[in-house]
């Protein structure tokens, strides 16, 4: 195993972890289904890298939204490099 980390519930890491995962699948499974609508057409679309660069970055945004609705919704906190603030839905500000 990797020496920095380690799980106070590793089976409670694996679960949760595998449904963080299962959100990317959530929503690149529409975005790839989305590329096949024109397949068969004898005039494809021209497709721009602007609109390859928008559409990228509104799935990334779109699965960090769910991300962070799960997380707040299971009450994670939220934990950023080695701060001492953790950010959380609670009222108070927990410092470590």
């Amino acid at each position: 195993a990797y020496p920095d980390y380690s799980f106070q519930d590793r089976n409670m890491a694996y679960t949760v972890g595998s449904a963080f995962y299962g959100i990317y699948f959530i929503v690149s499974f529409p975005a790839f289904f989305a590329f096949d609508v024109e397949i068969d057409q004898e005039t494809k679309p021209k497709v721009t890298a602007w609109q390859t660069l928008v559409e990228s970055c509104g799935y990334g945004m779109i699965i960090m939204i769910l991300l962070d609705i799960v997380r707040l919704s299971l009450d994670i906190p939220l934990v950023i490099g080695s701060s001492n603030v953790v950010c959380t839905l609670k009222e108070e500000i927990i410092s470590q």
